[in-house]
């Protein structure tokens, strides 16, 4: 493992990528480390610091699961507009928000938009379910555009797709912010570069 200004790093077929820190708070993570592009955030590469403002530069194009989970006092992320892969549960338990709107995240087939066998159709009400319980009954989603890679991760507008949704009358709320209504309505798929826009703290 080689180390350039705090960030721990190896190279791989002409990439760098980064490992862990071990430096500031506030990290900047380079363009280039000896002359290479640093292209990936390793799984597990700050989770548990105690950082709390990231800029990922725009040659990054994959973070890698949990890269930033439990890093409590993280609240100011910059990613790059380059960025293609979320990997699982990247930033879980941190303090990173988006601005408020109502999402939902659908696995991607070659059938449509389907989640847990069911599909749907763009800009229709999904069949309507009276009693409605947290991971079992009814169609769940995020208020916290982050907090859906805790729950659906891969290549962004690939395997899967982000819509912003209309709910239904009856919701209920978890600790967190995912929520399961009785009914719900994708109404506008996010593309990669919407997607990028309001991780950055952009508009829906």
């Amino acid at each position: 493992m080689k180390i350039f200004n705090g960030f721990e790093y190896e190279v791989v077929k002409g990439n760098v990528i980064i490992e862990n820190w071990c430096n500031s708070n506030s990290i900047i993570i380079p363009n280039e480390i000896d002359e290479k592009p640093v292209t990936v955030i390793n799984a597990w590469g700050f989770a548990g610091s105690e950082v709390y403002s990231v800029k990922i530069p725009d040659s990054v194009i994959d973070l890698y699961g949990r890269a930033f989970k439990n890093c409590t006092k993280l609240s100011t992320i910059k990613v790059s507009k380059n960025l293609e892969l979320i990997g699982f549960d990247c930033f879980s338990n941190t303090q990173l928000k988006s601005k408020p709107a109502i999402y939902k995240a659908f696995n991607i087939t070659e059938r449509g938009l389907v989640c847990r066998d069911y599909l749907f159709k763009e800009n229709e009400w999904s069949e309507e379910i009276d009693e409605i319980m947290p991971c079992e009954r009814g169609y769940h989603y995020c208020t916290n555009l982050f907090e859906i890679f805790n729950y659906y991760f891969g290549a962004l507008d690939k395997d899967i797709a982000i819509y912003i949704c209309e709910v239904g009358d009856k919701i209920i709320k978890t600790s967190t912010s995912k929520c399961v209504t009785n009914k719900i309505k994708p109404i506008k798929r996010l593309g990669r570069e919407d997607i990028i826009r309001i991780l950055n703290g952009g508009d829906v």
